[in-house]
C-alpha cells in the first residue's frame, strides 16, 4: 500500500507540475519558479523509481533470494547504467529522440515492475535515518544534523539555471545537440561529447521532458548514493562509529558538495567505481559469482562515464595478480574472465564506436583520430598533464594537495582535507594484514592520477576508499583511548569542524551568488544567467549582431550551450593554433572563415589566461598574442567588450 501510495504522489506531482510548466498558462514569475524545481525533482524521483526497480531485476538473476535496502544503491546505479548505455546505443544506430527515450524508459519500468518496493527504497531512507538517530549519541546526531542541512545547501545549489563551464561546454551541451539531430552524432571539434557520456544520456531524458534543472538534481541523487554507499560499506567492515566517522570524512572535503550538485559526471564516475570495488570485497568474502557479475557491470558503467576509469580497471587486474597466492590461479583466472565479460558488455558500446567512426577508443588521446593529428592530441595532452607539473614529486608535493592545492585545483573551493592523511597508517604492517585490500585501491588509483592529469576531481573515486580507511583507524584509535575521554571528543571535534567548513564553504557560494532568488522567482533566468555565466551578455550582445544564416565563431571560450546552433564552441580552447596550423596565413585564415559563414568572433579573455597559465610549451600565449596584436586590428571590428570577453565582427574583404 505505501509502495502505491509513492508512486502516486510522485506521479501526481510531475503530471500536475509538468502541465503546468508547459501548457503555455502565463503563471506568477514565483509560482513558476516554484513549480519548475517541484517538475525537476519529481522527474529524478520517477526515474530513480524505474531505475531502482530494473536494477533490483537484473540482481535477482544472480542473487534469486531476494535482496534487502541495503542492496539499494547497487540497483539504482545498476539501473542508471543500463538505461543510459541502451539511450546511447539506440541513439547510435537509430534515434535520440523524445518518443524514444520516454518508450526505453517505460520499457524499463514494465520488465521492473515486480521489484516496484525495492525502486521505492528511498522513500524508506527518513525511517532508517530515524532508527539511526535514536540509537546514536550525541556528537554523531550532530554529524547528522550537519549532513542533513548540507543536503539543503546542495539541493539549492542545483535546483537553480546551469551555469557551471564543463557542463555548458559539454556536459549538457552534447546532449542538447543529440536531441536537436534527433540521434547521436560524431563531434570531432567539441571531443568532449565523443567520449564516455553515460550520465549525460541519463541528462538527455530529463532535456528531452524539457528541464534542464533535472541533470544537476540527478547529479546530486548520485552524490546522496556515494555517500550512502560509503556509510553502508563501512558499516559492515567496522560497525556503525566507524562509519559515522568514514561519513565525517568524506563530507570533510570541502568541493564534495558542489562536485554532487553540478550537471558534471564526476561523481556518478565515482559512484560506479566505488560499488564495483564494493561488490568485489562482497566476494572476496562471500565468494559468490554473483558479486562478480555485479562488480564488472558497475565496473563498465564507470568506463562509460570517464576514460580515466581505465585505470581502476588496471588495478582490478593488478589486485588479482597480487592475490594468486591467496586465492589459488584458476580461481582468480575466473574471477578475472567474468568481470571483464560483465565489463565489456556494459562499456564496450562507448569504445567500439569510437575505434569504428573516429580511427580511436579513447579519442582524442594519444592517438589523435579523426579531425585530430597528433600535435593537436599533444597539445590537448599537455594542458590535461599541466596540474601541478611544478613539482616533480616529493614531500613537497604530497603537503600541497593537502595544503595548498592552488596547482591541482579547477575551482576554488577543491581541497582535501588533512583527515584522510590517517588512511595512510594503512602501511604500517599490523594495519595492512587488516586492511591492505583497501590501501592497495587507495594507492594505485592515487599512483595512476600523479602520472596522469593531476587535478583534484580526478581522486574523487578514491575518496571514499580512503574515508573508510580513516573512518576505520580512527575508531580503533577511539577504542583504544575508551579512558580518555578529552582524547576522544577532540577527535570527533576536529571532524565536525572540517564538517562545518564544508557546509560554510557552500552556504557561502549560495548566499553570494544569491541562488535562492532565482529559486523563488524573485530573479529571472535571464537576469541569473548575466550574473553567473561570464559569456552570457557577450553571447546575447552578439546573437543580436549576427547576420542570419550565420554564425559566431568562439575563440578561447567552449561554452555552447546558451549560443545553441548559432554558435561554434572552443572545446580544446585552441581554436587559433589549430586555425594557424591549418591555414597559414591570416588572410588565409579569414577568407576560410567567411567561406564558412563565420560573422563574429567571440574570445574568452579570461579563458585565454587560464591557458596559457596551464601552457607549458607556450604555444597558447604565442597564439593569443599573435591574434590580438595581428588579427583584431587588421580582419575584424570591434562590437562588444567586457572584462572576459571581446565580440568582433569579422570584415568583408581585406
Amino acid at each position: 500500500m505505501k509502495s502505491r501510495r509513492g508512486v502516486f504522489l510522485l506521479l501526481f506531482a510531475a503530471v500536475s507540475t509538468g502541465v503546468a510548466v508547459r501548457c503555455g498558462v502565463s503563471l506568477p514569475l514565483p509560482l513558476e519558479a516554484i513549480l519548475h524545481r517541484i517538475d525537476a525533482v519529481s522527474l529524478v524521483g520517477l526515474l530513480l523509481i524505474v531505475s531502482g526497480s530494473l536494477g533490483a531485476r537484473m540482481v535477482s538473476f544472480w542473487f534469486p533470494q531476494e535482496a534487502g535496502d541495503e542492496m539499494a544503491v547497487q540497483h539504482y546505479a545498476l539501473g542508471l547504467g543500463i538505461i543510459g548505455t541502451i539511450l546511447f546505443v539506440t541513439g547510435s544506430i537509430a534515434a535520440f529522440s523524445r518518443g524514444i527515450i520516454f518508450a526505453i524508459i517505460l520499457a524499463a519500468a514494465w520488465i521492473g515492475r515486480n521489484h516496484l518496493s525495492r525502486g521505492l527504497a528511498f522513500l524508506r531512507l527518513p525511517s532508517t535515518l530515524k532508527r539511526l538517530w535514536i540509537r546514536s549519541d550525541g556528537v554523531t546526531r550532530l554529524v547528522y544534523l550537519l549532513a542533513s542541512m548540507m543536503l539543503l545547501v546542495a539541493l539549492m545549489e542545483a535546483l537553480v539555471p546551469p551555469f557551471a563551464y564543463d557542463s555548458l561546454m559539454y556536459h549538457l551541451r552534447a546532449p542538447q545537440l543529440f536531441l536537436a539531430e534527433g540521434r547521436i552524432l560524431t563531434l570531432p571539434e567539441l571531443w568532449q561529447a565523443n567520449g564516455p557520456l553515460l550520465i549525460q544520456m541519463l541528462y538527455g531524458a530529463g532535456m528531452a521532458a524539457g528541464s534542464d534543472l533535472t541533470p544537476a538534481v540527478l547529479h546530486l541523487a548520485t552524490g546522496v548514493m556515494l555517500v550512502l554507499a560509503t556509510f553502508h560499506a563501512t558499516c559492515r567492515l567496522g560497525g556503525e562509529h566507524a562509519a559515522w566517522l568514514a561519513l565525517a570524512i568524506l563530507l570533510g572535503v570541502p568541493a564534495i558538495l558542489l562536485w554532487s550538485a553540478l550537471p558534471y559526471a564526476d561523481v556518478a564516475w565515482a559512484l560506479f567505481q566505488f560499488l564495483s570495488l564494493d561488490a568485489l570485497l562482497q566476494w572476496s568474502k562471500e565468494g559468490e559469482d554473483g558479486w562478480l557479475y555485479l562488480a564488472g557491470a558497475q565496473l563498465g558503467f564507470a568506463l562509460g562515464s570517464k576514460y580515466l576509469a581505465l585505470g581502476f580497471a588496471v588495478a582490478i587486474g593488478l589486485f588479482f595478480l597480487v592475490q594468486i597466492r591467496r586465492n589459488g590461479f584458476q580461481r582468480s583466472l575466473r574471477a578475472v574472465i567474468l568481470i571483464a565479460l560483465a565489463a565489456g558488455i556494459t562499456a564496450a558500446p562507448w569504445y567500439l564506436r569510437n575505434a569504428l567512426i573516429l580511427g580511436n577508443p579513447v579519442f582524442p588521446f594519444y592517438f589523435g583520430g579523426a579531425g585530430w593529428g597528433l600535435e593537436r592530441a599533444d597539445q590537448l595532452l599537455s594542458y590535461m598533464h599541466s596540474f601541478g607539473r611544478q613539482h616533480l614529486g616529493g614531500l613537497i608535493a604530497f603537503w600541497d594537495i593537502f595544503f595548498n592545492p592552488r596547482a591541482y585545483r579547477t575551482m576554488g573551493v577543491e581541497r582535501l582535507t588533512p583527515a584522510f592523511l590517517v588512511a595512510f597508517l594503512v602501511l604500517m604492517p599490523a594495519q595492512r594484514k587488516k586492511f591492505g585490500v583497501l590501501g592497495f585501491f587507495v594507492l594505485a588509483p592515487l599512483i595512476f592520477w600523479w602520472f596522469g592529469s593531476r587535478q583534484l576531481r580526478f581522486l574523487l573515486p578514491l575518496l571514499p576508499v580512503a574515508a573508510i580507511l580513516a573512518g576505520l583507524m580512527m575508531q580503533e584509535v577511539l577504542d583504544r583511548l575508551r579512558a580518555s575521554r578529552a582524547a576522544a571528543l577532540l577527535i570527533r571535534g576536529v571532524l565536525l569542524v572540517l564538517m562545518g567548513v564544508t557546509l560554510f564553504n557552500n552556504f557561502a557560494i549560495v548566499y553570494e551568488l544569491q541562488f535562492f532568488r532565482v529559486m523563488v522567482g524573485m530573479e529571472t533566468r535571464e537576469a541569473f544567467l548575466a550574473r553567473t555565466v561570464y559569456d552570457y551578455p557577450g553571447i546575447r550582445a552578439a546573437l543580436e549582431e549576427l547576420n542570419p544564416e550565420e554564425q559566431i565563431l568562439f575563440l578561447w571560450d567552449g561554452q555552447g550551450y546558451y549560443c545553441r546552433e548559432r554558435c561554434i564552441a572552443d572545446a580544446d580552447q585552441a581554436g587559433w593554433i589549430n586555425l594557424r596550423r591549418d591555414y597559414g596565413s591570416h588572410a588565409a585564415i579569414a577568407a576560410a572563415l567567411r567561406a564558412g559563414a563565420v560573422d563574429l568572433l567571440l574570445v574568452g579573455k579570461g579563458d585565454a589566461a587560464w591557458m596559457i597559465e596551464h601552457d607549458p610549451t607556450g604555444a597558447q600565449e604565442a597564439a593569443y598574442d599573435d591574434f590580438m596584436g595581428t588579427f583584431i586590428p587588421r580582419y575584424t571590428e570591434r562590437l562588444y567588450e567586457d572584462e572576459q570577453i571581446l565580440v568582433v565582427r569579422l570584415l568583408t574583404d581585406d
